[in-house]
């Protein structure tokens, strides 16, 4: 989704849910995730917590080189967030 330069980019796992939103602004991207090994993907799959702690840790990074705020999770915006992501898995939609 594009709304005056910004991107929504979603990570989303294979089964549908949503682990992160994340805005990304036209001309400031950078990589937030490096290329995993077959382990990683194995744990990925069996616990999104550690998705969204190495997302947001390492969003924080970037953001610490940047002199930049770092950012943390709101936990009523995650939960109204999965709670969404269950809806739609639970009726088939996107």
């Amino acid at each position: 989704m594009e709304s005056e330069g910004t991107y929504l980019l979603e990570i989303v796992r294979e089964d549908g849910i949503a682990f992160a939103n994340l805005p990304i602004t036209r001309g400031n991207a950078w990589p937030v995730v490096d290329p995993l090994t077959e382990k990683q993907i194995s744990e990925i799959r069996t616990d999104s917590q550690l998705v969204i702690a190495s997302t947001v840790n390492r969003i924080n990074e970037i953001r610490r080189k940047l002199s930049r705020n770092t950012v943390s999770l709101d936990e009523t915006l995650t939960n109204l967030a999965q709670a969404k992501v269950e809806d739609m898995i639970k009726r088939g939609y996107q």
